[in-house]
């Protein structure tokens, strides 16, 4: 185990990058975001709590119940907009999402210069079949 925000030169560009519900652990989740956004060649895929009024309830009250008992463990939610401009920083476009009642996922892709999308970046056509919603 590494911590990506200490010393990010020490880990590798991997073609897959995947932060499973680690984001919503850290008040850095979005530079977080950021760095594994940098270290990815290929796709960063993101899964975290949903942002709404209940989910933001109730990690303010396990951030006050962390404080109250001393414990250094914190929640915090990230809404997909902030991601997607972590994400964004490193150069990935957003290429798939969705989720369920409480989890949400953001997948986020390299551009790939001259694809059908162009400079736009990848469409989700040329990487998902919408029938599946898993890359073909």
């Amino acid at each position: 185990v590494h911590d990506l925000l200490d010393d990010p030169e020490a880990i590798e560009p991997a073609d897959v990058v995947l932060l499973n519900r680690v984001v919503c652990c850290s008040a850095d989740g979005l530079e977080l975001t950021a760095a594994a956004a940098k270290l990815t060649r290929g796709a960063l895929a993101l899964l975290f709590p949903r942002a709404n009024v209940v989910t933001r309830f109730l990690a303010a009250c396990e951030r006050f119940m962390a404080r109250l008992f001393g414990r250094k463990y914190r929640i915090y939610v990230w809404t997909p907009a902030q991601l997607t401009a972590a994400a964004a920083t490193a150069g990935l476009v957003p290429v798939a999402s969705g989720g369920s009642f409480v989890w949400r996922y953001l997948v986020f892709g390299r551009p790939v210069p001259g694809g059908a999308s162009g400079s736009r970046g990848w469409a989700r056509e040329e990487l998902y079949d919408d029938r599946t919603r898993w890359p073909r």
